[in-house]
């Protein structure tokens, strides 16, 4: 089941607030308890998480692979005043179902696939944060997609500063060619067909 860390549990091991992972087994070690003890989960890169599986290796039973991560329950304390005051205790797994982002919480973020519907939405630069997401364009998948693109004055102004400038130099399909053929990476991003 897809899921995310929510909290910094050791940003030194890769274990930060959003990180994605997936949930493989929910352990419950006491008997008799109907309360999960430990969730052990995967991640995408098998760094993350290398101190905490080193810290309790102890609790590796014969059925649970060595590159799950063990994710134990965090307490918090905090008061709360209102006519009295009380102090309250919550238990529970930092960690948040993941199957779905928004695409703010996605920045930052980079994918091995996604699926992204991007809708009406009217902010300036949203499209590019979505679209940006992915290592593999053959990857990406568009639902609803409108190519009504808000850009920003700044950005306009800017890209036009540079054409005047003329820094650039266009790349026609010659050259392109040639620098496909030595190894050499192309990258096109933000194009139409009659840029090139």
């Amino acid at each position: 089941m897809p899921a995310e860390l929510c909290i910094n549990i050791d940003v030194t091991d890769g274990l930060t607030n959003g990180i994605p992972c997936i949930i493989k087994k929910l352990d419950f070690r006491v008997e008799g308890s109907n309360r999960c003890s430990i969730v052990s989960v995967s991640f995408h890169n098998s760094d993350i998480g290398n101190k905490i599986r080193k810290q309790f290796s102890h609790l590796y039973k014969y059925s649970i692979p060595l590159i799950w991560t063990p994710i134990l329950e965090i307490t918090r304390k905090f008061k709360y005043n209102y006519y009295y005051s009380f102090q309250v205790t919550r238990r529970q797994f930092p960690i948040t179902l993941g199957a779905a982002k928004t695409i703010h919480k996605a920045q930052g973020c980079t994918l091995s696939s996604a699926v992204i519907q991007l809708g009406t939405t009217k902010i300036e630069h949203m499209h590019y944060v979505a679209l940006s997401r992915v290592q593999n364009l053959s990857s990406l998948y568009l639902l609803d997609f409108s190519e009504n693109v808000k850009i920003s004055n700044a950005v306009l102004e800017e890209i036009s500063r540079l054409r005047l400038l003329n820094i650039f130099s266009k790349c026609d399909h010659e050259t392109f060619n040639r620098c496909s053929e030595k190894g050499i990476s192309c990258v096109h991003h933000n194009t139409t067909k009659s840029q090139l």
